[in-house]
């Protein structure tokens, strides 16, 4: 299924400015959970269940965020933070999964992202989102 999900939202009371984040996961149970906790926290979210559906958007909608799974079907999440980091300097870049690995760990780095082990909460979600942000933004100053 080809679909692209915009979460409205109501950010008064956040200290998010409207920053877009692109959340990509298979998971459409993670998808939901997490574009609504980055929702609530006053983002703008966009969210997709497929590599394929996700890379369109960035190359149409850079984020200011990726928050992507490893593991995407025969493609991982590494390969939209590439995509991320060539095409958009200064876009935040999360990688999450279940699998804990020190070779993603060291590629999501290499990417200059982080990398988030599942399962997480929502300040532990939004605690890694803001260092991942701060990253991007001191590597574009």
């Amino acid at each position: 299924m080809f679909r692209v999900e915009h979460f409205a939202h109501d950010s008064e009371g956040t200290d998010v400015k409207s920053k877009s984040v692109l959340i990509v996961d298979e998971d459409e149970q993670m998808l939901g959970l997490i574009g609504h906790w980055l929702d609530d926290a006053g983002y703008e979210v966009m969210a997709c269940s497929r590599f394929e559906t996700a890379r369109d958007v960035m190359m149409s909608h850079p984020p200011d965020a990726l928050v992507t799974d490893l593991r995407l079907g025969a493609y991982n999440g590494l390969q939209l933070a590439l995509r991320a980091s060539q095409s958009g300097p200064g876009t935040a870049v999360l990688v999450m999964s279940a699998y804990d690995d020190v070779v993603s760990r060291r590629d999501a780095a290499a990417f200059g992202g982080r990398f988030m082990l599942k399962p997480f909460d929502r300040e532990a979600l939004l605690a890694e989102l803001s260092q991942a942000s701060a990253m991007s933004s001191a590597s574009v100053a």
